[in-house]
């Protein structure tokens, strides 16, 4: 890609500005019955996710759209991320 990507191997970053979260057993049971290996994925055994956000941030460095949830089928407007972008 001809831009960066933040990667947080092992959640560690997250962890440390408390937005992961351990998955309950229901959701362990599920990933391994789909076949989803989370703990080769994340390289460790802590089933932990971080909570999916959203952030733009400005060439000043201010926040200038920031979004969070738990649920990661909930996301943000489109429209509302290019309305942000657009300003910028």
């Amino acid at each position: 890609m001809s831009f960066e990507i933040l990667t947080d191997p092992r959640n560690n970053i997250a962890k440390s500005y408390g937005v992961a979260f351990e998955m309950p057993e229901y959701l362990k049971s599920f990933y391994r019955e789909k076949g989803i290996d989370l703990l080769a994925w994340n390289g460790d055994d802590s089933w932990t996710l971080p909570v999916p956000a959203n952030f733009i941030v400005g060439s000043d460095r201010v926040i200038l759209y920031a979004s969070g949830d738990p649920d990661y089928t909930t996301r943000p407007d489109p429209n509302e991320l290019l309305e942000t972008l657009v300003g910028l």
